[in-house]
């Protein structure tokens, strides 16, 4: 055991030495990555350019973990440089508290704040603000999102580059980064737009400038705006250009109401239909179910439970959902909603139908029925859960409630017949 251990050891201090020589060999000539293997390490050191030094291990898949746990590339792509607007550049321009003898290491907390330190740090060092409020738009921008984000890292392209190409595809060159703008009150409003939203929007064949008037590829006006609730507002009157009928609809509603007292939850143009990804609302779609429930909770689930949902569950044609009773954009208070006309307009023979049981004998004229309808919904008797309202018979001679059998033999219906009813 001792022989085999001793041999063992022999082995390891071998490969050791032979380690230490070939280390000691090759000090005086950098293999690989060095321009010619006759120099030294320092002599080539000396002579490299900076471009030369950095990428030697620049060039290699190195990356740095942040405190969030995000992966920084470290990796240079040395053709990006050249094809950029700094092509000539050596990485010390940029990067000028690095050298060959000093190269520091920062700490971030994440990509969002490397990228905004760096565009403090490197890029208004040559871009100041001076230079920025050439270009009033450029300035507001360098603000809220860093130069990174438009520009790119190390193959910055001049914004101009996108002057030919097709309009949208122009303004989301810009507005599909995270960029935001800050509203004179402080609250902050993202202007970022998600390109596929808009694709599969009902408004995929517009142009962006079809919406926004006043914007270009020549003109982007800075619009003051003093607060979101301010901004939904000019939201609404981008939407009237098209929409002049729903938005006088919404003008006259409950909703309006409660938007123009400032309730935070109030509905809107943009609160129902989103800003970019605006959807078609069809009949039966259970999209204008879900859209009223996220806001009238109690009311869905009373909904939930009604043969009017199980219709629409079932995808039978003209399944009333919500606007079929309330409307879509002129919703109105219950006490102003005249609901029983909706229902009426669907259920067209219920008046007949009311009318075998609901009158003064002899008379059996469907004004009797008219009055019934303008005293009382059609909801008081048909609806479920705790807001239905029990209605009783009572028999005022004989002072007590009238059963249903009792009805069977007024009415000379079955018994069956007349619970059903």
């Amino acid at each position: 055991m001792k022989k085999k251990t001793l041999y063992f050891s022999f082995l390891l201090l071998s490969l050791l030495l032979l380690t230490t020589g070939l280390l000691a060999a090759t000090s005086k000539r950098v293999i690989g990555s060095l321009p010619s293997q006759d120099l030294s390490f320092k002599e080539w050191k000396q002579k490299a350019s900076f471009n030369e030094y950095c990428m030697s291990c620049h060039k290699m898949d190195l990356s740095k973990t942040l405190k969030t746990g995000e992966k920084l590339n470290l990796k240079v792509n040395l053709n990006e440089i050249k094809q950029s607007v700094h092509g000539n550049f050596q990485c010390i321009v940029c990067h000028s508290d690095f050298s060959k003898s000093k190269h520091p290491s920062y700490t971030f907390k994440n990509k969002r704040e490397y990228a905004a330190n760096l565009s403090k740090q490197i890029c208004q060092k040559c871009h100041t603000d001076a230079t920025l409020r050439r270009n009033q738009v450029h300035y507001t921008i360098s603000k809220t999102a860093s130069c990174i984000e438009c520009h790119g890292y190390h193959g910055v392209k001049p914004a101009k580059i996108g002057k030919n190409l097709p309009e949208n595809q122009y303004c989301l060159t810009c507005h599909s980064k995270s960029i935001t703008k800050k509203l004179e009150n402080g609250e902050v409003l993202s202007v970022k737009v998600d390109g596929s939203h808009l694709l599969s929007s009902v408004h995929k064949d517009l142009k962006c400038t079809d919406c926004h008037k006043g914007y270009s590829k020549t003109e982007h006006p800075i619009k003051k705006i003093a607060s979101l609730k301010e901004y939904r507002k000019q939201a609404m009157e981008i939407c009237k250009q098209c929409h002049t009928k729903e938005v006088d609809q919404f003008n006259k509603s409950i909703h309006a109401k409660a938007f123009y007292q400032g309730k935070e939850k109030a509905p809107d143009c943009i609160r129902c239909h989103d800003y970019h990804k605006v959807a078609r609302i069809l009949p039966n779609n259970e999209l204008k179910f879900n859209l009223c429930a996220s806001c009238h909770g109690e009311e869905a689930k009373a909904y939930k439970d009604s043969i009017h949902f199980k219709a629409l569950s079932e995808s039978k044609p003209n399944a009333p959902n919500c606007s079929n009773c309330h409307k879509a954009h002129d919703v109105l208070p219950v006490s102003m909603a005249k609901l029983n006309d909706s229902c009426l307009s669907c259920h067209k023979d219920s008046k007949k139908a009311h009318s075998k049981w609901l009158y003064n004998p002899p008379f059996t004229l469907e004004s009797f029925v008219d009055v019934h309808f303008k005293s009382a919904s059609c909801s008081v008797c048909h609806a479920k859960g705790e807001k239905a309202v029990m209605l009783s018979l009572v028999d005022k001679a004989k002072k007590t409630g009238i059963t249903v059998e009792d009805l069977s033999k007024a009415l000379n219906w079955p018994v069956e017949e007349v619970k059903i009813r």
